[in-house]
């Protein structure tokens, strides 16, 4: 019996030590996992506080970015997405767009880029015209100081005469009366010095307001103080370029003062002129035939042939020599306008005066072609016909009236109106504007005898041209009439071609139509 009770008691212990054990296991092991949950809190609470911070921080960089680009819209919006007004990125681009204009760029920062450059090229162009408008004032200034100059002396000279009245007034009765025809003479140049002198004062004040039209008085009065100033003068054109030192006796060979050290190249044509002359290249009635270069033999000297002279006036000794294509270390420049025509074949020579200039060391810095359009694309004249340009060479100008066809006479239109501008520009800067006749005697041009073709009935027309115009004179303008009588073979500008009226456009006057040769 007390075996089964001890028993029975060492069941009931072990029963108790392993529910002990099991319970303190579980504690153990509750215990652990809740300092593990603890610990797992607490990182999860500090990791919220964290986004919480860089959320706000992110906020308030937002707030900054909107202040910065003037819009405070709660949404930002997506860049991908249908874009709204109501939203900062719809906004911004709304912006870019309206502000922007064509210098838009996908970003701000490349629109900002492009509207930056756009307002450094307006400020050089503002500069430029800024500084147009100061040398304009300083020539208008130059312009009123001469004219208040002239005024001052005609104010002497009408002081002058009447203190010469004063002194004379108890002579003849004949000397009186030519006192006083002196004195209303001079009275009346005062009177017109005092009317220009107003008509400046007047111009000046119009200038100030109105700058297009100040340059357009200022050009005009320009030109007539120059056309006056050489009347008065009477000085030379030009220069010669140099002098013949010894003729051959059959007059043949010529040798003149240049060579080497002028840097003369070989095959220049000049033409030679008399020793007593009125002016060179002022008229061809001074010229008295052409030389070209062939042998360069010292530093000043050189040999010529004689290609073209008078056997009723030959060359000699000491006679000038001139060409407008070469000067001594300097490139002179040209203008070409009109339709060109060096053998009178009806045929267009433009290109072959073009490589006559450009080949002896000059060029071309500017053309109108026979269709109206120019050389380069759409030419500014007042820029390229500058002081620097020593002429400007006319061919043959066509008349609105040379044809019917509407296209033909738009594109003649075209041509005066290219003219007019570089005529302008010509007058403004003192620039000559010699006839094609006229430059061709200057360089001692001698044109190539042309070919018979059979069946060819067109006459053969005389050595020299047209009649040339005077020095600085106003060749054409846009809308006058012809100026002189038109021999029958002409009554069509040689650009047209003699037909019927049909109604359609010659080859040459269509789009895309190259200058012929």
């Amino acid at each position: 019996m007390a075996s089964s009770k001890n028993t029975g008691l060492t069941l009931t212990l072990v029963f108790f030590v392993i529910t002990t054990l099991i319970s303190s296991v579980w504690a153990i092991m509750m215990t652990q996992e809740n300092q593990e949950r603890l610990a797992t809190q607490e990182a999860d609470k500090k990791a919220a506080v964290e986004a919480n911070q860089l959320a706000k921080s992110t906020l308030d960089d937002i707030n900054q970015l909107k202040a910065l680009l003037g819009h405070d819209h709660p949404e930002v919006g997506d860049a991908n997405e249908e874009l709204k007004d109501e939203t900062v990125i719809g906004a911004v681009l709304n912006d870019l767009k309206t502000y922007g204009g064509d210098l838009q760029e996908g970003t701000v920062l490349a629109t900002l880029q492009n509207l930056h450059a756009a307002l450094s090229s307006a400020n050089q162009q503002l500069a430029q015209k800024q500084k147009m408008y100061d040398e304009l004032q300083t020539r208008f200034a130059m312009l009123d100081q001469t004219n208040k100059d002239q005024l001052a002396k005609l104010d002497e000279a009408r002081t002058a005469a009447e203190q010469s009245l004063a002194e004379n007034t108890e002579t003849h009765q004949d000397i009186l009366a030519k006192k006083d025809d002196t004195i209303r003479e001079k009275q009346e140049s005062v009177n017109s010095a005092e009317g220009r002198a107003e008509e400046a004062e007047q111009k000046l004040a119009d200038v100030s307001t109105d700058l297009g039209e100040r340059i357009k008085r200022q050009s005009a009065l320009n030109r007539r103080l120059s056309g006056e100033l050489r009347e008065i003068k009477k000085e030379e054109v030009e220069r010669p370029d140099g002098e013949i030192v010894k003729a051959s006796r059959d007059k043949r060979m010529v040798w003149i003062n240049l060579g080497s050290s002028d840097r003369l190249p070989k095959r220049m044509t000049f033409s030679v002129y008399k020793k007593g002359h009125s002016g060179i290249a002022r008229t061809n009635a001074d010229i008295k035939g052409a030389i070209e270069i062939t042998k360069i033999l010292g530093p000043h000297l050189a040999e010529a042939r004689v290609v073209d002279a008078d056997f009723r006036l030959p060359i000699t000794d000491r006679d000038p020599i001139y060409t407008p294509l070469w000067s001594p270390g300097r490139t002179e420049k040209m203008a070409i306008v009109g339709f060109v025509d060096l053998d009178g074949d009806g045929r267009s020579d433009r290109k072959k005066l073009r490589e006559l200039i450009t080949s002896s060391g000059a060029s071309v810095v500017t053309e109108i072609l026979d269709d109206g359009t120019t050389i380069p694309d759409d030419a500014d004249f007042s820029d390229l016909i500058s002081t620097d340009v020593k002429f400007v060479i006319l061919g043959d100008m066509p008349r609105p009236e040379d044809s019917s066809v509407p296209k033909e006479r738009q594109q003649i239109l075209d041509v005066l109106r290219e003219f007019n501008s570089m005529q302008e520009a010509a007058l403004d800067n003192g620039v000559r504007l010699v006839s094609l006749s006229d430059f061709l005697n200057f360089i001692g041009y001698k044109a190539e005898q042309r070919l018979y073709r059979p069946g060819d009935k067109r006459k053969y027309t005389l050595k020299s041209g047209s009649r040339s115009a005077a020095v600085d004179e106003t060749i054409i303008r846009l809308g006058d009439g012809s100026s002189g009588q038109t021999a029958g073979k002409y009554s069509r500008h040689p650009l047209l071609k003699t037909r019927s009226s049909s109604d359609q456009t010659s080859k040459r006057y269509k789009a895309g139509s190259k200058d012929s040769k």
